[in-house]
């Protein structure tokens, strides 16, 4: 269910990759972006940032290493995903840095 809502909510196809690091993982592009889901992290919770209650990740890169338009592109796949009922999410930077706390309260 996550990599349908996942193409739907970014308009890309995503197919089985090579896992990234030890977790199942799906990838794919548009042509300005590429997009990665792992189904598993070692991140832990720092500054501030509560990873280790999040079991997903969503990388998206801008393929022309725009940053901008690459933290725009993850908003709006994000505020899509806030239409499914089942997904609490963070959207960061670097892993460094908080952009976006969504707490749909639907979820579990």
């Amino acid at each position: 269910m996550v990599v349908q809502d996942l193409e739907s909510a970014s308009k890309i196809d995503l197919g089985a990759a090579d896992s990234i690091g030890k977790w199942p993982s799906y990838g794919g592009r548009s042509e300005a972006f590429v997009i990665e889901l792992e189904f598993g992290h070692d991140i832990e919770d720092d500054k501030g940032i509560p990873f280790e209650s999040h079991s997903i990740v969503v990388t998206v890169r801008d393929l022309n290493s725009d940053d901008d338009r690459g933290r725009k592109t993850a908003i709006s796949i994000l505020r899509r995903l806030h239409d499914y009922p089942d997904y609490d999410a963070l959207l960061v930077h670097d892993l460094q840095e908080l952009i976006v706390a969504e707490e749909n309260h639907d979820a579990h």
